[in-house]
């Protein structure tokens, strides 16, 4: 029979020292904790399983070999396969595991084939002395939870073999008085009451809109919220990790939390998107603080800079200008038609004037209340660097409105000129669009006319004539409209990166990368009489694997869909909304209501 002996590399050096091992033994498998040169009066629970250069009856025997440099088995008609791991740390979050951790996730899940995540066919592919297969089971699920406890084994071995004049150290606040206890829980929840409050406003509907849709500075500030309200509750479920492993606990699915991990890989992952987005969140106060110290040096430049050079001059004189061009100059050659010309260049330019006079006035007052924006903008500048892109954002895209509502226009007049133009040419070709079946039919014979024909005719000819001034005027506030919400695309993607970089990651990643479990790793190190030898150890999720769900997400945020065929088809412009995927990736629950009842249960 082959046996699997799974031995603690501290134990593996010991090269002379003669002991007794104990540990667990599951079936044909031996998971080795401890070694004693003499026996404690308290195994805890643990058996003599294997001698350590001395004879045990009945146990496998390890014994050294200075030539081969390791220990091998002393022949007793079996054969052996030694594992050698590092037993893993519980409580700094290392284990080991075969399915690879989750840190993230944006809704879809792919699943690995049972193939990569099968403990059986990653350990029976290993090397054996053994040409028959019968008694080479592998360990399951039972022994990797064996082999990861070890170091907890130890603790307890040790704790109840040793009189100690200190007592053992437990994460608890049983020194805090309860009066400061009390208050502290009922400051919390008061917090998460005011700012379930705040996100509730944020995203009431009125009149079918909410602040969040219509505003990037109101969706960062529903992000954040959020955010802050579960930070309470993923500590507690840190320090209690059972709320979220113990199949029994409905809270997962109460605040519909997206869980995609098992066992440990939940509490590490909860752990590690905890400080990840506490990191962030320092991180982004102190880049604008830093932001809010330069603009107080060059406020009057910048200013400047923003409202008279980027908004006055591109939004409103540059664009009175190409509206000139486009109405009266015939641009490029094309023939386009003066009266419609010049009485939609009319229309645009005198909104331009007053628009660009409203803007005027509105600096004037604002520069008659400078110290009321200032406090403003510091304020701004206290939340975070990733507020005043947002409120940067919202101010353009306040200052430009006009050309929103322009490429609007546009875009109906366009629209239906093209709608106009497809069902006359179906009429020329004897058919009809059929509304309640959505379908084309063909038209009855006295449907058909000579007088519908000819009046089709002279409709089809003065829409075909008026088309290239439509679409100029079109063209024109159509990409001045996707300038705009390229803009705006590049600096959701900063946001992007200022809320859900993996920047935690990559920092634990550098300092121990064990507790970044992308799965378990077997090295043959070579075998010797009826003995293999194999080093199993951690493999850490590489750098494609911790950022494959961030590019996914950077990539969607802010895009544009079908913009060429919307531009033909003369329909709006349309972003993806990537709200759902970004509350997936922080995995923010979706019942954050139930946040308050979570924290008042916490506290019984």
């Amino acid at each position: 029979m082959h046996y699997h002996i799974y031995l603690p590399v501290n134990v593996a050096r010991k090269k002379f020292t003669k002991a007794v091992l104990v540990g667990h033994e599951i079936e044909n498998a031996i998971v080795v904790v401890q070694f004693f040169a003499e026996l404690p009066k308290n195994l805890a629970g643990l058996s003599v399983v294997a001698g350590l250069n001395k004879s045990v009856e009945g146990r496998p025997s390890l014994v050294y070999d200075e030539n081969l440099g390791r220990h091998f088995v002393e022949e007793d008609g079996h054969t052996y396969t030694v594992v050698t791991f590092a037993p893993p740390n519980l409580r700094n979050l290392e284990y080991f595991t075969v399915d690879a951790i989750l840190l993230q996730s944006t809704g879809k899940v792919e699943k690995s084939s049972p193939a990569e995540t099968s403990i059986a066919q990653s350990v029976s592919m290993l090397p054996t002395k053994s040409s028959s297969e019968e008694g080479c089971a592998v360990f399951g699920e039972n022994v990797l939870e064996k082999i990861n406890s070890c170091q907890s084994d130890r603790d307890t071995l040790d704790r109840l073999n040793k009189r100690s004049w200190r007592l053992p150290s437990t994460p608890t606040l049983s020194w805090v008085p309860s009066q400061l206890v009390f208050l502290l829980h009922f400051l919390i929840f008061c917090i998460i009451s005011i700012l379930t409050f705040c996100i509730n406003c944020l995203n009431h509907t009125v009149l079918g809109t909410s602040l969040v849709e219509r505003s990037a500075f109101f969706k960062q500030l529903d992000l954040r919220l959020r955010q802050v309200a579960y930070f309470p509750a993923q500590f507690s479920f840190y320090r209690n990790s059972a709320i979220l492993t113990d199949p029994s606990s409905d809270w997962p699915k109460i605040l519909q939390l997206p869980v995609y991990n098992e066992k440990y890989n939940i509490n590490n992952s909860n752990y590690i998107n905890l400080y990840n987005s506490i990191w962030l969140i320092v991180n982004d106060i102190l880049i604008g603080l830093t932001l809010h110290n330069t603009f107080t040096k060059n406020r009057e430049f910048l200013l400047k800079l923003l409202n008279e050079t980027l908004l006055n001059d591109f939004a409103v004189a540059h664009l009175h200008q190409l509206v000139q061009w486009v109405s009266k100059e015939h641009p490029y050659g094309f023939k386009l038609n003066d009266e419609l010309g010049q009485f939609m260049g009319s229309m645009f330019t005198w909104t331009l004037e007053a628009w660009g006079n409203l803007f005027l006035r509105a600096l004037e007052i604002a520069n008659s209340q400078s110290i009321f924006i200032s406090y403003v903008f510091k304020c701004i500048c206290y939340m975070g660097f990733s507020f005043i892109i947002a409120a940067v954002v919202d101010y353009v895209n306040l200052v430009t409105i006009h050309i929103h509502f322009f490429n609007v226009v546009t875009t109906k007049v366009y629209f239906r000129q093209i709608e106009a133009l497809k069902s006359l040419w179906q009429l020329f070709r004897g058919k009809k669009y059929n509304v309640l079946r959505n379908r084309i039919d063909n038209l009855d014979e006295d449907q058909f006319r000579v007088d519908r024909l000819l009046l089709g005719t002279l409709m089809f000819t003065i829409l075909i004539y008026l088309l290239p001034t439509t679409f100029a005027f079109y063209l024109l506030f159509y990409a001045a409209e996707a300038l705009i919400l390229t803009g705006a695309k590049w600096c959701s993607k900063l946001l992007v990166v200022l809320n859900m970089y993996p920047l935690f990651v990559l920092l634990l990643k550098l300092k121990n990368s064990r507790r970044l479990q992308g799965g378990i790793i077997f090295e043959s190190r070579g075998g010797a009489k009826s003995t293999n030898w194999v080093h199993m150890s951690n493999k850490a999720l590489t750098s494609e694997e911790i950022f494959v769900n961030f590019w996914r997400v950077f990539r969607n945020e802010g895009k544009i869909e079908r913009i060429v065929l919307n531009f033909a088809e003369g329909r709006h412009i349309t972003v993806r909304d990537t709200a759902s995927m970004k509350f997936h990736y922080l995995r923010l629950p979706a019942q954050y209501d139930k946040l308050i009842e979570h924290w008042r249960s916490a506290g019984k």
